[in-house]
């Protein structure tokens, strides 16, 4: 064959792959077909045929890449180029108003334009274009790090695999199932187990090793942020949208541009009472400024955004029986309270069990067994009892008496002053140690794949483990596991061994979070290793050393002081020690090194205002991580520097030079 007869049957293939792509949209995206789906396949299968023969020039971007059939063993772990951060909440109309309030005082502006969304039920995913063509699909994991699920997503017929943007961009927003599909998947016969609801369906879908599941499950993408806006020359939300648009990136048409706080609160009246019209499950609605250009003069907290707020819709209350209480021991040794229900469908899922807070929570509200009780999803996550309706109760109403023992060790419970949670303080209570191991394991934790609770139950019961230190002497111990009937198989118990391998080489936050530190959470123990580096570092300080550290307080200082004085702590690091756990923070500002003149930065206060070259979050990493800074979005007499970037806040510039705070232009962290 010639060269031209070549290059007309690309042409005629190329011309195909845009046909195909014209239709797929009107058919997934717009819900507009103007093909059947006869003539859909026969082009389909025409450009089938061509693929076959002509290999050499099949497209990225062909539709017959969309059908899945890649398995895959694992999901690889991606790290976030920017963190993909959670949003704060707000319940009513008055937590709106500050929200506004507080963003005017911010930026000492009294006009702000917000963006309202309706917050899909569905699963964070960033996807990556590079030079046009879709490159990659991460999940939000814990904010930090993803998994990479860039084969599955290619089979959702509402991504376009091609953007009109040469470099590399990421776009984000949520994978979801239509109730519509839900319901297909869960009537389909074939469906072995139900789903509780459409979001776990779209989880297991997406997640799912064999992408010809993903493929048939009818997923769909809304999209609504793009975290690196100055890339396509937009500084508004609203128009950011558009361009979406114009991508053939689908996003929700519900959302609107409001131009106050009051058009807000108009909005959000309306996607509650209408909240169930939906063809797809929202939990909430979302409020972001409009002009982008602020975001990085609102700044973050180390969970949140400032510049956006999720407004939670009023929790659905139900009634059911309270059937008796559950009494369990945690990791810290507090005594938990479980409500046995009869059960009831609530948002979605199917309830039996609901939390009730602690024991005098229970006294407060004389919840009784045999009562009738409400049930509410707590930020419609965790089901939780309201009280009982005494109007209901009758002779057959048990008290409920107050437990004094812990239901494991059975030890004399500990209520600690000015606390009204009661709790085990035997260090050798059994179920307290297996919460201990299982938290360790957890993801946010060393992150061990393959070691659930179920299997560190069986281990610490077969007398394989005693304590945390333990699990990393497995790896002699597997002729012994496998001759045991712990269901554990030679394959699994190697993946085990090379998760807890692998967990070694953890940057020192995870170990920390992972001791099980009461009080401190895993952001606190990310911002005590980035200043202190080393778990030695850490074990010597004072409690006036660890408050330098922004976000502790005395409550969290005390404990970390009291955790590294027992002696028992003491021996297990020891241990973790000689089995070569890393306990160092694995810095990725190890390299930066300050210059002479700028020594008079380190361990200074300081406040950002205006845009940089930088993202206002590396700044502010290096800050802390590199010159042991304290860095607040608010001016105070204790602020040592303002430093300002292009349009800087006039209202903070002049507060600085009220307070004759030192202001600093140059980029000096470079």
């Amino acid at each position: 064959m010639n060269d031209e007869s070549k290059k007309e049957i690309k042409n005629k293939m190329d011309q195909l792959v845009k046909q195909l792509k014209q239709y797929e949209y009107e058919y997934y995206a717009l819900e507009e077909p103007t093909v059947s789906d006869y003539e859909y396949d026969q082009l389909l299968n025409q450009l089938k045929k061509y693929e076959n023969n002509f290999p050499e020039f099949i497209r990225f971007d062909s539709p017959t890449k969309r059908v899945g059939g890649f398995i895959s063993e694992k999901f690889n772990k991606v790290k976030h180029k920017i963190p993909m951060l959670s949003l704060s909440n707000a319940f009513d109309e008055n937590d709106l108003i500050k929200f506004d309030t507080d963003i005017k005082k911010e930026l000492g502006i009294s006009d702000i334009e917000y963006v309202v969304e309706p917050k899909i039920d569905g699963l964070s995913i960033s996807l990556i274009y590079k030079n046009k063509f879709f490159y990659k699909a991460i999940t939000r994991g814990d904010g930090l790090t993803g998994e990479d699920v860039t084969e599955n997503v290619k089979t959702i017929r509402t991504i376009p695999l091609t953007i009109d943007y040469d470099g590399e961009l990421e776009i984000r927003g949520e994978i979801f199932l239509d109730k519509e599909s839900f319901q297909k998947i869960n009537n389909d016969p074939n469906t072995v187990k139900k789903f509780a609801n459409a979001r776990n369906a779209a989880s297991g879908s997406l997640r799912n090793l064999d992408t010809t599941v993903t493929a048939n499950r009818n997923l769909k993408g809304f999209f609504y942020y793009v975290p690196e806006n100055e890339k396509i020359n937009l500084s508004k939300q609203f128009d950011i949208l558009k361009w979406l648009d114009s991508q053939r990136i689908l996003r929700s048409k519900d959302i609107v541009k409001c131009k106050d706080i009051f058009e807000v609160l108009d909005r959000v009246k309306y996607l509650t009472e209408n909240r169930n019209n939906f063809d797809y499950d929202i939990d909430g609605i979302v409020i972001k400024v409009n002009n982008v250009s602020f975001y990085e003069e609102l700044g973050y907290t180390s969970k949140f955004p400032k510049w956006a707020i999720a407004y939670k819709f009023p929790a659905n209350v139900k009634e059911s029986i309270l059937k008796s209480i559950d009494v369990t021991v945690g990791r810290t040794g507090r005594i938990n309270f479980i409500a046995n229900i009869d059960p009831i469908e609530l948002d979605g899922s199917v309830i039996s069990k609901a939390t009730l807070h602690n024991a005098e929570y229970i006294y407060e509200k004389d919840i009784r067994i045999n009562d009738v009780v409400q049930i509410y999803k707590a930020g419609d996550i965790i089901p939780k009892i309201l009280g009982s309706k005494l109007e209901n109760r009758d002779e057959n109403s048990i008290k409920w008496i107050k437990p004094t023992h812990c239901p494991s060790c059975n030890s004399l419970l500990k209520q600690f002053e000015n606390e009204v949670d009661q709790y085990c303080i035997n260090k050798n209570c059994h179920e307290k140690i297996i919460q201990q191991i299982t938290h360790f394991c957890s993801r946010d934790a060393m992150n061990i794949d393959g070691v659930s609770e179920s299997i560190i139950r069986k281990l610490y019961e077969n007398n394989l483990i005693k304590d945390i230190s333990d699990i990393y002497l497995l790896k002699d111990k597997k002729e012994e596991i496998l001759s045991k009937d712990l269901l554990i198989k030679d394959k699994s118990f190697n993946n085990i061994i090379k998760a807890i391998e692998k967990s070694k080489q953890n940057s020192l936050e995870k170990l920390i979070f992972g001791l099980g530190i009461k009080h401190v959470g895993y952001t606190a123990a990310r911002l005590l290793c980035r200043r202190f580096k080393t778990l030695q570092n850490i074990a010597q300080l004072t409690k006036d050393e660890i408050q330098e550290v922004a976000e502790i307080g005395d409550k969290m200082a005390e404990s970390i002081i009291e955790w590294f004085s027992n002696s028992n702590n003491i021996e297990l690091v020891a241990k973790l020690l000689s089995y070569s756990i890393n306990m160092t923070y694995i810095d990725e500002y190890a390299n930066v090194n300050v210059k002479d003149e700028n020594l008079i930065f380190m361990n200074k206060s300081f406040v950002i205002t205006g845009s940089f070259n930088d993202n206002r979050n590396t700044i502010k990493n290096i800050l802390e991580s590199v010159y042991h800074a304290k860095v607040s979005g608010t001016i105070t007499k204790n602020t040592d520097y303002l430093i300002t970037g292009k349009n800087a806040t006039q209202s903070k510039v002049d507060k600085a030079n009220t307070l004759k705070i030192k202001i600093v232009s140059e980029e000096f962290w470079k």
